[in-house]
């Protein structure tokens, strides 16, 4: 800051209380926010790779009808919380995403999740079935449904129910 005296210029060093406090309150609201943000990146691992997996599916099931052949994803394969595309080769690693997410051998409702999801040639589901995930908490879980016709739907449990 400069001030003006009556015959020179005084040069001030150092920071404004205004400055000072300005700072302060940013740094107060990057660690108050810090451990929320942090958790709700975690939690969207499971979600994201849900997504990725709905998405897998589909291609799946077009690649089967463009191919004319049948085309499976298998669960676990060729390690654990992996899943590969059985024509193009195509892994994917679970161990990508943040929180822990993994797959269930059932879901909290009992049921036996599949271990493969296949698609004749025609796109039509012949091995049916539920795939599910889950967070390492076990607070996000998610089953991603294929029905015969080859239809994909995911469904989120709510702790009673899947919504």
């Amino acid at each position: 800051c400069l001030h003006r005296n009556e015959e020179m210029l005084k040069e001030c060093n150092g920071f404004t209380l205004l400055e000072l406090s300005v700072v302060m309150g940013i740094i107060c609201l990057v660690v108050i926010a810090a451990a929320p943000l942090h958790s709700w990146l975690q939690r969207q691992g499971a979600g994201l790779a849900t997504e990725q997996l709905r998405g897998d599916l589909q291609m799946a099931r077009l690649m089967a009808i463009n191919r004319k052949q049948t085309c499976s994803l298998v669960i676990n394969a060729p390690s654990r919380n992996q899943y590969l595309n059985s024509l193009n080769r195509q892994c994917v690693d679970l161990a990508s995403y943040r929180g822990g997410v993994h797959f269930l051998r059932q879901g909290p409702d009992g049921k036996a999740a599949s271990d493969a999801i296949t698609f004749n040639r025609r796109g039509m589901a012949i091995s049916l079935g539920s795939i599910y995930l889950a967070d390492e908490q076990m607070s996000d879980i998610y089953r991603v449904r294929v029905l015969t016709p080859g239809g994909i739907s995911v469904f989120r449990w709510s702790g009673d129910d899947w919504h």
